[in-house]
């Protein structure tokens, strides 16, 4: 194995992998795989691991110190000073992940958190003519304060109001978004001025306001980048892109313009191209109700249904269950709008309703192919709603999601879709609300070095309701979905906001959070 590892490390003349193998923070066939995926995105191994949270950074952190004798220490937005930053040509700011932190005389203390970058000590001495100490710092901390004074600078640019800066803004906006964990981008023009806003953790945060001649330019650029018609201006339109950021973070964009009276309104959406699908685990389920799931998805059919608005974790929650499912002696099969992950040994399929692709009409051609389970991305109308029954009912196991408030109201709105209570009775298995909240940050609390004031990251909050022959017996009845939460709660499931409570009391989420989330008529 020492002998392996050497091999590697001299092969690449790479510190990182020496560390991650030696410290046994990845296996070879997982540092192999990542190096692997992370050629293919066309970036370097730490950008790839830091990216995609492949390791702990605190775990990293320390196994770096250790084994390069640097010293290492959390940095804090409060102890930088931005000064500093005039200590270092700005092409070695932005092309390496590094921090000036501190500068007396001929002495300057510089950050780093990738091993690799050991090196730069003698580039910055030789070129600046001062004595280099490096330290080692988490890559997290460190490229979130990074990214920070970044953006600070590049934005100061564009309150010009020429628009030879309108690539430079392109390219700005979507690091910084990626940078943020961000999952959405809006660029939105107004009669004097241009806001945009990211979408991270479930909430919009306004990021800058420009002059609005650099909107058109703007919007111009993303749709070329996004393969659209820059000459159609009156018309949605709706694109795609690939894109690296200054830290060699990948993403791969869907982008959708609208008119609006001040101009085209801009939405891209980020999304993962190495998504990794969550463990069940780590939803936020308690594990009574994953003892519950996992014994409905063993069965070898019937309907189960995953419900909540828009933005509320129903896609993730669809792809965990399928990779619990994805064994080889199964014939797995997806209808999607869009794919949205990509999983080794399943038949996944992109919705194309313009070439007369949609859910119905591929539902029907997928039970021609001898699936033992499909998943299809939503139920929007009666055809795929009665097709989805159908499936249910002879020999298949059905996931799809559905757009309700609570678990119950579902039963409710397939009935309104002209489903026959008693093809619901035959069908339904299990149906799954949920809702995301913001997790409180468990490392800085109030210096919000790690997150977002005070919160990092979401979590979900569940109500369960199988389908058991009281309930049945209640469907039949035609009983109000008031009626079916009630008696759901006797059979001992807990509804969305006493899951919430538990959170709250768990520490995990906040009170107001919960109130933001979960409407009262829910309580």
């Amino acid at each position: 194995m020492v002998m392996r590892i050497n091999e590697i490390a001299n092969a690449a003349d790479d510190n990182l992998s020496q560390v991650l193998l030696q410290k046994n923070l990845l296996s070879l066939a997982e540092l192999q795989q990542a190096q692997l995926t992370a050629k293919s995105f066309k970036q370097t191994l730490f950008q790839h691991l830091m990216q995609y949270r492949l390791v702990d950074a605190a775990e990293l952190l320390s196994a770096c110190g250790d084994f390069f004798q640097l010293p290492y220490h959390a940095l804090q937005h409060k102890k930088i000073n931005t000064l500093f930053f005039n200590a270092l040509p700005d092409h070695i700011i932005e092309n390496h992940l590094l921090l000036p932190i501190f500068k007396k005389g001929n002495f300057l203390v510089v950050a780093i958190a990738n091993p690799n970058d050991i090196t730069i000590r003698k580039q910055l001495s030789f070129q600046l003519g001062v004595s280099v100490q490096l330290i080692l710092t988490r890559y997290d901390t460190l490229y979130r304060i990074h990214n920070t004074y970044i953006s600070a600078q590049k934005y100061s640019q564009f309150h010009d109001k020429s628009d030879h800066l309108a690539q430079t803004l392109t390219h700005q906006l979507l690091s910084d978004a990626i940078h943020r964990d961000a999952s959405d981008i809006h660029l939105e023009p107004y009669q004097s001025y241009f806001r945009v806003r990211f979408r991270i953790d479930g909430l919009l945060h306004e990021i800058i306001r420009l002059p609005s001649p650099l909107a058109d330019a703007a919007t111009s650029c993303l749709k070329v980048l996004s393969h659209m018609d820059i000459a159609i201006k009156r018309k949605p339109q709706d694109g795609r892109l690939s894109f690296h950021s200054y830290l060699g973070f990948f993403k791969d964009c869907r982008v959708s313009t609208c008119p609006t009276i001040h101009g085209e309104k801009i939405v891209i959406r980020l999304l993962d191209a190495n998504t990794h699908i969550r463990p069940i685990e780590t939803l936020g389920l308690n594990k009574v109700d994953r003892h519950l799931i996992q014994h409905s998805i063993e069965q070898p059919q019937g309907l189960i249904l995953v419900t909540g608005p828009t933005g509320s974790g129903k896609t993730i929650t669809l792809y965990t269950l399928l990779n619990l499912l994805n064994l080889s002696h199964r014939n797995i099969t997806t209808i999607e709008d869009p794919v949205e992950m990509h999983i080794e040994g399943i038949n996944q399929t992109h919705i194309n309703s313009k070439a007369g692709l949609t859910f119905s009409h591929t539902l029907r051609a997928l039970l021609r192919q001898d699936p033992d389970v499909i998943m299809i991305g939503e139920i929007r109308d009666q055809e795929t709603a009665e097709m989805a029954i159908r499936a249910a009912q002879t020999g298949h196991l059905v996931l799809s999601t559905l757009h309700t408030n609570s678990a119950a109201e579902a039963i409710t709105r397939l009935c309104h879709m002209g489903i026959a209570p008693f093809h619901l009775c035959s069908a339904l298995t299990l149906i799954i609300a949920q809702r995301l909240v913001r997790k409180l940050c468990g490392l800085c609390h109030d210096r919000c070095t790690h997150c977002n004031n005070g919160f990092q990251g979401r979590t979900g909050i569940f109500e369960l309701m199988p389908i058991t022959e009281t309930l049945k017996e209640m469907i039949l009845q035609n009983a109000s979905h008031t009626a079916l939460s009630k008696h759901n709660k006797i059979e001992g499931h807990l509804n969305l906001w006493e899951s919430a409570m538990i959170a709250v009391e768990n520490g995990l989420t906040a009170l107001s959070e919960i109130m933001r989330v979960i409407p009262s008529t829910e309580t």
